[in-house]
């Protein structure tokens, strides 16, 4: 599945969760020193960011449904811009509704502005792709079927390529840089 197919009306879902690479860099060097998780939970975020479990089992779902699909390598931000641009759509993130594992919620509950941060780090390996509406019931059975854990994150629409990242009460949220940038 290629980034190129999302069209407006899509919805907009990624696998997994986001956030954890990102804070296991962090707490792998040396960072995290205030964080409400115990050391079993800084270690499962730390084995986020050394071994990431790639998302084979969604391969025939997405197939079957997906418009348009890439991994989360270089921060949510960063790469939905690119799947946008690809598809030439607009694209919107609901940042309240980004799916993070206990330990991140407990790190963003203390931290609120760390959900930006999480939006726009990298390493999470979680995919990123949209559904047709008609679609959308379909792949969650087989999502579910082969377990892996997905959340509706968003909407594609019609317009210039971008993203806006809005928070619960349709404010706009700027996400500094939005993610890695190898250039």
């Amino acid at each position: 599945v290629a980034r190129t197919g999302a069209r407006p009306d899509d919805g907009v879902f990624v696998s997994g969760t986001i956030g954890d690479a990102g804070l296991g860099l962090e707490s792998c060097r040396g960072g995290g020193t205030g964080w409400p998780i115990d050391a079993a939970a800084r270690t499962d975020l730390e084995q986020r960011y050394s071994r990431p479990q790639p998302r084979l089992a969604l391969r025939q779902a997405l197939r079957d449904h997906a418009t348009a699909a890439m991994d989360v390598s270089d921060g949510l931000v960063k790469d939905f811009g690119r799947l946008c641009r690809a598809s030439g759509c607009a694209g919107r993130l609901f940042a309240d509704q980004v799916p993070l594992s206990p330990p991140a919620r407990a790190i963003v509950t203390a931290d609120p502005p760390r959900l930006a941060r999480l939006m726009a780090a990298g390493d999470d390996y979680e995919v990123l792709f949209t559904v047709p509406a008609d679609r959308e019931t379909a792949f969650l059975d087989a999502a579910a079927r082969a377990s892996v854990a997905m959340t509706r994150i968003g909407a594609m629409f019609a317009g210039t390529p971008a993203v806006a990242v809005l928070d619960r009460d349709g404010r706009r949220i700027e996400i500094e840089g939005g993610g890695w940038d190898h250039f």
